[in-house]
This record gives structure tokens, C-alpha cells and sequence, in this order.
């Protein structure tokens, strides 16, 4: 049910921008898996500029990558 509401208050994104987040989330997976975790921050912080996009989920999965590159490199730069 509370489903059910989340998505009757979150108005539909228009296609364009639905494929344009679809993209996004792919690639920024992608880079995860290749380690490249400052790539995939960078593209999570794009994503959270969509409308539409949860931005705390966007930011909290760029703060993650964030600290994967931390524990990979200990450099604190990122």
C-alpha cells in the first residue's frame, strides 16, 4: 500500500528523462564494478540533477563510491 502512494505522488517522468536516469544508473554501476569509484560518484551526482530522481539516493550512492575509493587508493582527495 505505501507502495502504492510513494508512486501515486511521484509524478511520471517524461521518457526522455526515465532513459536518460536508466543510463546513468547503468553506467555508474559499470564503473563500480570496473573500480573506477570516482567515475561512478561523478555519475551519481549527475543522476541526482534529474528531475524526478530520489536525490538522497543519488548522493548517498555517490558518498558509497566515495568511500570505496577511499578504502581502494587511502587517499583522501576524492
Amino acid at each position: 500500500m505505501l507502495l502504492a502512494l510513494l508512486l501515486l505522488a511521484a509524478p511520471p517522468q517524461p521518457p526522455e528523462i526515465a532513459a536518460r536516469a536508466a543510463e546513468l544508473s547503468a553506467r555508474a554501476r559499470t564503473q563500480h564494478e570496473a573500480r573506477e569509484f570516482v567515475l561512478a560518484a561523478n555519475t551519481y551526482v549527475a543522476l541526482s540533477s534529474l528531475p524526478g530522481v530520489d536525490l538522497d539516493d543519488a548522493l548517498g550512492q555517490a558518498h558509497i563510491e566515495l568511500e570505496a575509493a577511499f578504502g581502494a587508493t587511502r587517499e583522501a582527495f576524492h
